[in-house]
């Protein structure tokens, strides 16, 4: 055996690792994103320092949602007793989100300390309490691609801040709403997550949340220019688009589809 030959057999042949299916993969996605529209209430989110972050809340719907399971892993106390020099202690835990049916898991790391907040409850067991909350979220949105910082990452203190209250969006100074008509295009609209009424078909609505506003430049384009109008209403071409308000407070983009009698 000539070493060309014992060389070609000794190496392995390339193997490369492919995605699944790109349209699968594509309607998973839109799965996910219809479920943070729907699902997902203001009471999930909190505005912290002028951001929107995902509350506990939200995660353990996205964990029932996805048919994901926890467990903790490890944790360590530091010091082990007492507190350190500066009069503090730290928890560290370890838990591994896992989604039995794939196989696939994934393990968030997370830490607190009493040193985040001034007033404790129950020091002991919030501080624990606090990390475990804040590595299970990380592993969550690990497994399921979620990607969001939730609540919990932020220093207790800060995360006093009041929760979101009707409006949806930070606060800001004013939308701007410089840009041409043509930036509004139904083309444009048509990428939005529209959900068709079952009683009125030339109407169909998109829940307007933080992530949706965050997402999505052209659904925030729209928000803003239906806020700022007298009627909350703003016309392109043959197509209405409306903003409602529900009575608990919830706000949706309405697409009202002209028809032979006009649109509604």
């Amino acid at each position: 055996m000539t070493s060309t030959a014992a060389l070609e057999k000794r190496e392995p042949p390339i193997e490369i690792v492919a995605p699944v299916d790109d349209e699968l993969l594509v309607e998973n996605w839109k799965r996910l994103e219809r479920f943070k529209q729907r699902v997902l209430t203001r009471d999930d989110y909190v505005t912290i320092a002028g951001r929107i972050y995902l509350k506990k809340s939200a995660w353990r719907k996205w964990e029932f949602a996805c048919g994901v399971s926890d467990e903790i892993i490890s944790f360590d106390r530091v010091p082990t007793q007492g507190k350190d020099p500066d009069g503090s202690f730290t928890y560290r835990v370890v838990v591994r989100a896992f989604h039995q049916r794939s196989g696939r898991s994934s393990v968030g790391v997370a830490a607190a300390s009493t040193s985040e907040k001034r007033d404790w409850g129950h020091e002991e067991h919030d501080v624990f309490t606090l990390a475990h909350t804040r590595a299970k979220n990380r592993a969550i949105a690990d497994l399921v691609g979620g990607g969001e910082v939730s609540a919990e990452e932020m220093t207790s203190d800060d995360a006093r801040t009041k929760p979101r209250g009707d409006n949806p969006v930070p606060p800001a100074s004013s939308p701007d709403l410089s840009k041409s008509a043509s930036d509004l295009t139904n083309e444009k609209l048509a990428s939005l997550m529209w959900a068709e009424s079952m009683k009125l078909p030339q109407l169909s609505t998109v829940k307007v949340t933080p992530d949706l506003l965050e997402r999505e430049p052209v659904a925030k384009l729209l928000y803003d220019r239906l806020k700022a109008s007298k009627d909350a209403s703003w016309k392109v071409c043959d197509v209405t688009y409306k903003l409602s308000v529900t009575q608990s407070g919830m706000e949706f983009l309405q697409r009202w589809q002209a028809t032979s009698k006009g649109a509604s």
